[in-house]
């Protein structure tokens, strides 16, 4: 599970580890908030553009600074079970695994129809 300082370093285009003698340095700013004091640290840069990268993380971090996670969770299409997701998620992890499972066999089927078919 990914925290926000990881997601930091990994994504955001602002944040250098060490610029012109700062240490965690952010273009925004003279260095990154979520590296400094701040118990809670907000950006709105981070909350825009590299927080929806990690819907978890996301939804997560919403609830602990008690932001709005209305738009976050999603009904799953096939167990209509609540999760955190993006606006192209249709299925949860444990449903998006299986439907994925049940693609490959389909299509796996398909092809054995389609070459029985041609020899």
């Amino acid at each position: 599970m990914k925290t926000e300082k990881q997601l930091i370093t990994a994504e955001c285009a602002n944040y250098f580890r060490e610029m012109n003698g700062i240490t965690n340095y952010c273009c925004l700013g003279n260095g990154c908030v979520f590296f400094g004091e701040e118990e809670k640290p907000r950006c709105q840069y981070f909350e825009t553009s590299v927080l929806p990268l990690d819907t978890d993380l996301e939804f997560r971090y919403r609830k602990e600074r008690m932001l709005s996670t209305f738009n976050l969770i999603k009904s799953c299409k096939r167990c209509l079970e609540p999760f955190a997701g993006n606006n192209k998620e249709k299925y949860c992890k444990g449903c998006k695994v299986e439907r994925k499972r049940e693609q490959k066999k389909t299509h796996c089927l398909q092809r054995q129809s389609i070459t029985a078919v041609t020899d």
